[in-house]
């Protein structure tokens, strides 16, 4: 199976890429290509989507619509922060993740991504 991974911030900046990914016990699993030594693990539910990154790139991200949810961020160059995810639209259709969410820190919305990750 092949994961087809697109993501786009609100400036713009684009992050796409396709990564040989396996399925097993509710998660997908695939090598992150944007960043050096790190692994994507997605674990979907009825209406809530887990994303881990581990590797030099450690991160975690809760998305449920409408819910306002607490995540990390820590990379091997010692940049670590602590986020919340809001998530505007979340839709899990035939192999095809779609989420539109912003990030804040504190109170401050610090980004707006749009993800696209289809499973084939």
């Amino acid at each position: 199976m092949i994961a087809h991974f697109k993501s786009i911030d609100k400036e713009g900046n684009v992050t796409e890429f396709d990564s040989i990914c396996e399925y097993k016990n509710n998660t997908y699993s695939f090598k992150d290509l944007a960043t050096e030594n790190t692994m994507i693990y997605i674990t979907i539910d009825a209406s809530t989507v887990t994303i881990k990154r581990l590797g030099n790139t450690n991160m975690e991200i809760f998305l449920a619509n409408g819910i306002k949810t607490s995540g990390y961020y820590k990379n091997n160059l010692g940049l670590e922060f602590n986020f919340y995810t809001l998530t505007t639209d979340l839709s899990i259709n035939s192999g095809l993740l779609y989420a539109s969410y912003s990030l804040f820190m504190e109170n401050d919305k610090i980004n707006e991504h749009k993800m696209w990750i289809l499973f084939d």
